[in-house]
Formats: structure tokens, C-alpha cells, sequence
């Protein structure tokens, strides 16, 4: 009895580990369908962000591939280098042969400039997405290094917090941070006046009642909004010359 226990014992260890050795080297268990699905993105477009078909170039998985010799490890490190993907994760289905790519995107808050005028969109967490020509709200001034690959984390905060305030980014989308002493907006369009804010640490406090102001008052024509004087925001005509007033 007890060597015919041993003996289908050892039967099916060895039925087992043929069984493996065909499903791995052989052609069982192959790629048929591998889906990209978005979690969280940046839009159906996705114009100008990661695309289904570089999520896929990016994991090196191909129809036909082994579906057993996938290392899901190395595959979701390889997409977490791609700037603009945050986080994935990879689902199989072993018998239909299918792999389910999950990416959740980076998302911009906004884009900073250096000090030679280039463009990149950052996040919310001040990683650098890319390079841009375009991209509001945009913040200037601020000292950074592309090759860093980030931003300070307040930059890329005051960037989310400022794009609450959709009147102050419609109107004035450029921030000057040059001087932390006085950070100024400035407007793309003509005839709008400078903003001056105040000191960078107060930068939170000043913006409710700029966005009021804007609710309430057609502020083309204007030289200056100085928002340092004192509660409000006081408006400066323009004189003879292009200069403000008092």
C-alpha cells in the first residue's frame, strides 16, 4: 500500500512538472489581447499624454508572448519611468490570454518656466511632465533644474491652489515669483493691468478678494491692481504716458 502511494506520488509530481515545462516553453498559455485601460486620466483625447499604444511598446509584452514567462515586477517598473505615468498594475487571465494594463496618469496643474523661458507642465506633486509651449496657469521666476526632474513642492502647490480660482486664471494666468517680496500676475491680454500681490507667504490670502474683484469689475484699461494696501484690491487708472496713477 504504501509504495503504491509512493508511486503515485512520484507519478503525479512528474505529470505536473511536464505539464509546466509544456505550458512555460511550449505554446500554451500565449498572448492573444493586451488592453491599455486608463484609470483616472487626463481626458478620452489624451492629446499630448501617454498613449495606449506606448503603454504597450513600453512593457515589451507582445501577442504570442508566454504568458507565464511575464515578469510583472519588471513590466510595472518599466511604465513607472515614463514621466507621465504615476502608478500601474498589470491583470492576467491565464486561459483567454489576456493582459489587462492599468495606468493611472500624472495630471498638470499647471507649467513653469525656467530662467531661458522654456516651458514644462508639472503635477501636483512638482514632477516635471514634459516640455511645453503652452499651459496655464504658468508660474515664472522660480529658480529650478529641468535635469532634476521636479520642481519645489510649493511651486507645484500654488499652481493647484491658484487653478480654484478660475476669474484670476482666465484674466491673469501669468505668476511672477522673481520677488518673493511682491508676487505679481500678469494678463495675456491687451490692455489689462498688473497685478501686485504681496509678499510669496501671503500669496493665499490675497487671492479671494482678487477673484471678487473680478467678479464684479471690468478691470481692462486699468495701469495697476495693488492688492497690498490693505483689505481690498485698489485699482490704478492709467494716465498720459501709459503710467499708473498715484
Amino acid at each position: 500500500m504504501f509504495r503504491r502511494l509512493v508511486c503515485l506520488l512520484i507519478l503525479g509530481t512528474v505529470a505536473f512538472l511536464l505539464t509546466w515545462a509544456v505550458a512555460r516553453f511550449g505554446g500554451w498559455f500565449q498572448v492573444h489581447d493586451i488592453r491599455v485601460i486608463f484609470v483616472n486620466g487626463n481626458g478620452s483625447d489624451r492629446k499630448g499624454y501617454v498613449s495606449p499604444a506606448e503603454v504597450k511598446n513600453l512593457t515589451d509584452i507582445r501577442n504570442g508572448y508566454n504568458i507565464l514567462k511575464l515578469d510583472l515586477d519588471r513590466v510595472r517598473s518599466l511604465l513607472k519611468r515614463q514621466d507621465w505615468i504615476k502608478d500601474a498594475w498589470i491583470k492576467i487571465s491565464l486561459f483567454k490570454g489576456v493582459v489587462e494594463i492599468y495606468i493611472e496618469e500624472r495630471k498638470p496643474v499647471g507649467r513653469v518656466e525656467d530662467k531661458g523661458g522654456e516651458g514644462y507642465l508639472v503635477d501636483a506633486e512638482g514632477v516635471i511632465l514634459g516640455a511645453a509651449t503652452e499651459g496655464n496657469p504658468t508660474l515664472k521666476g522660480l529658480p529650478f533644474s529641468p535635469e532634476a526632474g521636479r520642481v519645489p513642492h510649493w511651486a507645484a502647490e500654488l499652481l493647484d491652489h491658484y487653478r480654484d480660482f478660475s476669474r484670476c486664471v482666465a484674466v491673469f494666468p501669468i505668476i511672477d515669483v522673481s520677488d518673493p517680496e511682491c508676487v505679481m500676475l500678469f494678463s495675456q491680454k491687451k490692455d489689462y493691468p498688473l497685478v501686485k500681490l504681496g509678499a510669496l507667504d501671503d500669496f493665499w490670502s490675497f487671492l479671494p478678494k482678487l477673484e471678487e474683484l473680478l467678479l464684479r469689475v471690468d478691470v481692462s484699461g486699468f495701469a495697476t491692481i495693488d492688492c497690498r494696501l490693505g483689505d481690498g484690491c485698489v485699482l490704478k487708472p492709467r494716465v498720459e504716458g501709459g503710467r499708473e496713477s498715484g
